[in-house]
């Protein structure tokens, strides 16, 4: 650990002000060129000289991060890819201290989801330095492994089973410091030839158990991926929800419609403004139910009420196009999920964390602050 300020000037030289604390990893940061931008922008915007402190393997940042509160620091920077800021994360949450995000990774997704700068090394460390703070929920998530061992961990974007985590453990690391995540594509395509679907069973809040026979199943705190696709649309950061999809495409035509509904569906009429169509269609069958009953009223007409055989139709009609989805959308502050058959792999926000047969998430509303743009 050591204090960075102004050439030539120590801690005590200085007035006491209040300070930040840089967690960096090594291996993701141009240290020289780090140190250059955050001593201008200390001075511009009146920070103390900050600390600074670099992950390793063994802690890539919860245990720094923790310190660096205890120390006094008022403001906690990742410097870093996702799982730097996920660790740095893990050891500010719920202090009230707030954390900066200087993206670096591969994903960069919450910095996406957040429109914090991922091009510019300035602008992002203009933001952690001085940008207005966003509280923002933390999803914790306990889970088993195949050896039966528990452990709990926080996420900020996304944890899954399935194909999405054995695309993160067969992407290769150098290709992905070369490329970015276009380094994902060709594990990707060898997916959707290769991969299997899991069986699993999942349960929102308190409800009853579903039956799911998926490629992948991806709980998430926000919904945006790379390249601005939209896989969860509607999620929000800060809504005190999760988002749970089950993806669940069969032969080619299958992968077609789950390409249309997130690609078209999702992304496009999402930028257009363009509802959904399941949410246009309650809207019309609520205004046509609607308009009927008043011209009934009118007429002095009694409509018929429902029979328990026609309710059980429209259950079934319900079912079948539940069972003809590419892609099954939920949301609720707690998801359950319990693999079948035999483990699956799981990551955490880009990591992976290797097999396991059920894990839990849950919400914890606005217990993170975050430098986001004004």
């Amino acid at each position: 650990m050591s204090i960075a300020g102004n050439s030539g000037e120590t801690a005590d030289d200085l007035p006491q002000r209040a300070h930040a604390a840089v967690v960096y990893n090594p291996v993701k940061v141009d240290l020289v060129k780090l140190r250059r931008v955050v001593d201008e922008r200390e001075r511009k915007h009146a920070w103390g000289p900050s600390q600074w402190i670099e992950t390793t393997v063994e802690d890539p940042g919860e245990s720094m991060a923790r310190k660096a509160v205890a120390d006094g620091a008022r403001l906690v920077i990742a410097c870093g890819g996702d799982g730097t800021v996920r660790s740095v994360a893990a050891g500010v949450h719920g202090t009230g201290v707030p954390m900066g995000i200087v993206p670096l990774g591969t994903g960069n997704l919450l910095a996406r989801n957040l429109e914090i700068p991922i091009d510019s090394l300035d602008a992002a460390v203009a933001v952690a330095m001085s940008g207005s703070i966003r509280p923002i929920d933390l999803g914790t998530v306990d889970y088993t492994s195949a050896r039966g061992e528990k452990r709990r961990e926080v996420f900020l974007v996304m944890a899954g089973v399935g194909m999405d985590a054995d695309m993160i453990a067969g992407t290769d690391d150098d290709l992905k410091s070369q490329v970015g995540w276009v380094a994902y594509v060709s594990t990707f395509v060898r997916s959707v030839f290769t991969g299997h679907r899991i069986r699993a069973d999942y349960s929102l809040d308190d409800g009853g158990l579903t039956h799911a026979h998926a490629r992948t199943i991806l709980v998430g705190n926000c919904g945006v991926l790379q390249g601005g696709m939209v896989l969860m649309p509607g999620a929000l950061v800060s809504d005190g929800k999760l988002d749970m999809v089950a993806l669940r495409p069969k032969g080619i035509f299958g992968w077609l419609r789950l390409a249309y509904a997130v690609l078209v569906q999702n992304t496009l009429f999402e930028r257009l403004g363009v509802p959904p169509a399941r949410k246009w269609s309650e809207q019309f069958n609520a205004r046509m139910r609607a308009r009927r009953e008043h011209w009934a009223e009118w007429a002095g007409i009694e409509l018929p009420a429902p029979t328990d055989k026609g309710e059980a139709r429209k259950s079934r009609r319900r079912e079948r196009r539940a069972d003809a989805q590419t892609l099954v959308h939920e949301q609720a502050r707690s998801i359950s999920v319990r693999v079948q058959e035999k483990p699956a792999s799981f990551q955490i926000d880009g990591d992976g964390i290797g097999d396991v047969t059920e894990f839990v998430a849950q919400v914890q509303p606005h217990s993170l602050s975050i430098r986001v743009p004004f």
